[in-house]
C-alpha cells in the first residue's frame, strides 16, 4: 500500500511540474514572435507546451526523487524552504544536465551552449515551482501541524 501512495505522490508531482512546464513554455513561446499575439496561443500551446511539458514531468519526478531521499524521515514542515529551492533546482537541472553529457560523449559540440543554458532556465524554474509549492503548503499545512505525514524513510 505504501508503494502505490509513494508513486501516486511521483506521478501528481510530476504531473504538476508537467502542466507548469507546459504553461510557461507556452506563454513564452506566444511572445516569440517580438510581440505577443493571441492567435500564437495554439502554435506555441502545440510545439512548446507539448515539448516541454515532459521535460517538466521529468524534472518533476528528479525533485520528488531528490527531496524523498534527501529528506527522508522529516517532517514536510520541517524542511526549511530554501532547501526545497535547491532541490528542485537540482531535479530540473539534472535532465538538461544528462542530454548535456550525451551530447558531449556523441561529439555534438555546436549545441553545447544550448543545452546548458536549457539546463540552467530548467533549473531555475524548477527551483521556482518547488519553492512556491512549498511556501504554499507550509501556509496552509501550519494550522493542522499535528496532520502533515512525514516523508518516508529510505
Amino acid at each position: 500500500m505504501a508503494i502505490s501512495r509513494q508513486f501516486k505522490a511521483l506521478l501528481r508531482i510530476g504531473s504538476f511540474f508537467a502542466v507548469a512546464w507546459g504553461a510557461i513554455a507556452t506563454f513564452v513561446g506566444m511572445f516569440g514572435g517580438g510581440g505577443f499575439h493571441p492567435s500564437y496561443f495554439l502554435p506555441s500551446l502545440l510545439t512548446f507546451g507539448v515539448i516541454f511539458g515532459p521535460l517538466g514531468g521529468i524534472s518533476g519526478i528528479c525533485t520528488s526523487l531528490l527531496i524523498a531521499k534527501g529528506e527522508s524521515g522529516r517532517e514536510v514542515g520541517e524542511v526549511p524552504l530554501w532547501r526545497v529551492t535547491l532541490w528542485g533546482f537540482l531535479g530540473g537541472f539534472t535532465p538538461g544536465a544528462v542530454f548535456t553529457l550525451l551530447a558531449l560523449m556523441l561529439g555534438a559540440t555546436d549545441v553545447l551552449g544550448l543545452l546548458l543554458a536549457v539546463s540552467l532556465f530548467s533549473g531555475g524554474v524548477g527551483g521556482a515551482i518547488s519553492g512556491s509549492a512549498a511556501a504554499v503548503a507550509k501556509r496552509v499545512g501550519s494550522g493542522a501541524r499535528d496532520a502533515q505525514p512525514k516523508l518516508p524513510a529510505t
